[in-house]
């Protein structure tokens, strides 16, 4: 059985042994049956995958891929830094609306740049399902990074800038490593980052990530100051790692209603790995995710964009407590110019993250994983979970199942 985390006591009782097994396996081949039988199955086609609909050249290697979907008719400035400030690689998922011929063009000028359209035929089976106009199109983009031998993908939304050059092969270089230590279910990263208005020069209260439940917000235990570990930072052992955005940071319509913006986080040198049995919202904008995370990589599409990543985020936190692999908050890497956007329909959009959070927290927290022996197993029993709660519909289940087939 997969060691059950939803009991203290149980949970420091114990034998290691299994959990140490059960990591070297997800470490090898990321997301054990799912990812392995997903690239031992591309290995076995009878074509490559060539870049883009532009060009008929493979695709270069590259261990980092970033990965954003658009539906815009001009190349964002953050997507052009990100390709100046960086030495990876770069998939930019089309849609219906996207003008294809805009991002052709710029694929043809970059050598490391993937544009794939509507139109571009992959032998992802999850095709067959997968909604159009949708947020949720970036999962294109993770299995055609995953089939070039990814060992990270950087997850991140076009307006978000990145603040100066970027190794992605060590982006927690000479970051102090801190860790919480709380028994609270929750735990709220952005008072310990210290946010500043940039208007005020105060710090802005009840600050906190897009996701989090309201009714915590002015909990003291959910804010406990993290503790200097001392430990040397390295991705090794890190499934997730969130960049904080300064300007205009993740945060829900509520406070973006009633609360100051811009403001900019002030700490900018320590990484926060997040207490084990305890939850944080983590987000699509702007998230570097490694091998050990992939199987929870793929977005929901039968909930609003608002709401698709902070699910992901609570479901593939709750597996990762499985397993020694953490996830961390670091400073911000990225300045978010936000589109243009009425904070009432982004409102309207949040609601399940007002109104159904709690009883999803509470689910995720008393599912056990006593009944089976691998992750990938108990990750699709978890998503079905989410389909009886009423959290997510069939489909997002079928396309689980489909995921890493070809």
């Amino acid at each position: 059985m997969l060691r059950d985390v939803t009991n203290e006591s149980r949970r420091n009782n114990r034998s290691a042994t299994f959990v140490r097994r059960l990591v070297g396996s997800l470490m090898t081949v990321s997301a054990l049956s799912f990812l392995s039988l997903f690239l031992r199955r591309l290995e076995q086609q009878d074509h490559p995958i060539y870049i883009g609909t532009s060009k008929d050249i493979q695709v270069p290697e590259h261990d980092t891929w970033g990965v954003i979907t658009t539906i815009n008719n001009e190349v964002d400035e953050a997507v052009k830094k990100f390709v100046a400030r960086t030495n990876v690689g770069l998939v930019v998922i089309g849609d219906l609306k996207t003008d294809h011929r805009v991002w052709e063009n710029f694929e043809s000028l970059h050598d490391n740049v993937v544009y794939l359209s509507p139109a571009q035929k992959l032998p992802f089976e999850l095709l067959k399902k997968h909604p159009y106009n949708h947020f949720g199109r970036k999962n294109v983009g993770f299995l055609y990074a995953m089939s070039l031998g990814a060992k990270r993908i950087y997850d991140f939304d076009d307006n978000n800038h990145l603040l100066e050059f970027v190794n992605f092969d060590d982006p927690l270089l000479g970051m102090i490593g801190h860790t919480v230590e709380t028994t609270h279910h929750l735990w709220n990263p952005y008072p310990f980052f210290e946010p500043t208005g940039d208007n005020t020069g105060t710090s802005p209260t009840y600050t906190r990530p897009r996701g989090f439940p309201l009714q915590f917000i002015k909990d003291d235990d959910t804010t406990v100051a993290p503790d200097e570990s001392g430990a040397v930072v390295s991705m090794e052992n890190l499934a997730i790692v969130q960049f904080l955005a300064n300007h205009d940071p993740d945060v829900d319509a509520i406070y973006r209603m009633t609360s100051t913006l811009p403001m900019t986080f002030q700490c900018n040198d320590a990484v926060v790995m997040l207490p084990r049995g305890s939850f944080t919202p983590w987000n699509a904008q702007a998230v570097l995710v490694s091998e050990a995370g992939f199987f929870g990589m793929l977005l929901p599409v039968t909930v609003a964009d608002r709401v698709s990543d902070i699910w992901r985020s609570y479901i593939t936190t709750r597996l990762l407590w499985e397993t020694d692999m953490n996830v961390a908050f670091t400073p911000a890497l990225v300045t978010q110019y936000r589109n243009p956007h009425s904070y009432q329909k982004d409102l309207e959009l949040e609601e399940d993250l007002y109104y159904k959070v709690d009883d999803l927290l509470s689910t995720l927290s008393s599912w056990t994983s006593d009944q089976f022996q691998t992750l990938d197993a108990a990750y699709l029993d978890l998503v079905s979970l989410m389909v009886q709660e009423g959290y997510f519909k069939q489909l997002d289940l079928d396309l689980e199942r489909r995921g890493y087939t070809i």
